[in-house]
């Protein structure tokens, strides 16, 4: 059976096997593929520009093979690819710079042949680790407090030639993003409308607290898809915290779909603004900052959805023991994690737009992943719950950021 005939595929994962020549063009016609997963093969030449048709492609995973040629443009046009791995082949040549404008939350191209700038936003999101083993490759265009951080990539030596080179390379991409810009309204526009028509047709009102009549609303930011009855549907013996602005659950996702973290709000009246300011916290991507999947709204019972992370806080980390008495974080541990607790602060402060305070970092904001890397959690949430603006005190007494006891302007260093 030819590969591009299987229209309705939407899952193809065929990694650790001896698949050996090359990956098919036909790839192309599967417009229902979202998850692509071929590393751990003997895979040859280039990646073939028609992947970049697959508009439903959300992970793209090749590492591992002996790919070669370049990087393909045509990925830039993966409006929905959340995760891309190419680390570990022979692929050479830039790294395309549109690749910056997707909602990537995760890249590795790290044991190649790159060479080139990295292009600046995926430097944010994955770190210099991601594109180590390229000895092409160079830091360009990033602000002063990552340069005292990376590493492990060198940086761009400047020229004239070289600054009008990309001067022309970043006006042919503004022209492309612009045109794409205008494509996808019109795309969100009907795609919201049938969501509305299906909404009305098949979803009906779930019954929600004391208000039955009400119904839910989902904003999605990150697959997997959910479903707003299984988030309803808490298990009281799933309890794993609770704080000042909720509860959070451990929540297993039917069919495999993979496990969630799911934090309850306590009660606030105004949900539609609150629905705006998760939007904002939903665009945000970053490895040191938690992952929030989705918010779900309906009646007064409001839930935010969000990656689970195995090894808890770093307020339980810290008082917990390993082997024969000693403590679970050594020093390595500890220096990984405050610096991965300034990475993420960093971004919030001096990348995102408009800069974003914490305003509540503590030990039990800042969750460990199975790597032990830090990630930041519950920011600006204090002041969603709240419904105060900047000029009133808002987070933890004891951990609120003291330029707040006198202005209302935080200070950002």
């Amino acid at each position: 059976m030819e590969l591009g005939k299987l229209s309705l595929l939407q899952k193809l994962v065929a990694f650790n096997n001896r698949f050996s020549g090359q990956i098919p063009a036909q790839i192309g016609s599967l417009k229902q593929l979202s998850f692509l997963h071929l590393e751990q093969n003997a895979l040859e030449g280039s990646i073939p520009p028609d992947i970049g048709m697959c508009n439903s492609l959300v992970d793209l995973n090749l590492a591992d093979n002996s790919l070669t040629g370049t990087i393909p443009d045509t990925l830039a046009s993966l409006f929905t690819l959340n995760s891309l791995n190419l680390s570990h082949n022979m692929i050479s040549g830039e790294i395309p710079e549109g690749l910056q404008y997707l909602k990537l939350s995760y890249v590795d191209f790290s044991h190649n042949n790159l060479s080139g700038p990295v292009p600046p936003a995926l430097l944010m999101i994955a770190g210099d680790d991601a594109f180590s083993e390229n000895d092409g490759l160079c830091i360009a265009g990033v602000s002063e407090g990552w340069r005292q951080n990376a590493t492990n990539l060198r940086y761009c030596p400047w020229n004239d030639n070289h600054q009008n080179f990309s001067q022309r390379r970043l006006f042919v991409v503004l022209i492309i993003v612009t045109s794409l810009v205008v494509l996808l309204s019109g795309l969100a526009c009907l795609r919201y409308e049938n969501y509305k028509l299906e909404q009305f047709h098949s979803k009906g009102d779930i019954e929600s607290g004391d208000d039955s009549d009400s119904k839910w609303v989902l904003e999605s930011f990150h697959p997997p898809e959910l479903d707003p009855e299984e988030i309803c549907n808490l298990d009281v013996d799933n309890l794993i915290g609770c704080g000042g602005t909720g509860k959070v659950y451990r929540l297993e996702l039917s069919k495999g779909r993979g496990v969630v973290a799911v934090k309850q709000l306590w009660k606030r009246d105004d949900a539609k603004v609150m629905r705006t300011e998760i939007n904002t916290l939903g665009k945000i991507r970053h490895r040191n900052i938690l992952k929030l999947h989705a918010f779900l709204t309906g009646g007064e019972s409001n839930f935010l959805v969000y990656e689970y992370v195995v090894n808890g806080n770093l307020y339980d980390a810290i008082r917990r023991e390993f082997k024969a008495g000693q403590p679970e974080l050594d020093w390595e541990k500890r220096y990984r994690i405050a610096v991965g607790t300034a990475k993420g602060i960093m971004y919030l402060h001096h990348d995102c737009s408009p800069a974003i305070i914490h305003r509540d970092i503590k030990s039990t904001n800042i969750l460990l992943d199975e790597e032990y890397e830090a990630k930041l959690a519950d920011f600006g949430i204090a002041k969603l719950v709240e419904g105060s603006p900047l000029s009133c005190f808002a987070g933890t007494h004891g951990y609120m950021a003291p330029a707040l006891t006198h202005s209302s302007q935080p200070s950002r260093g």
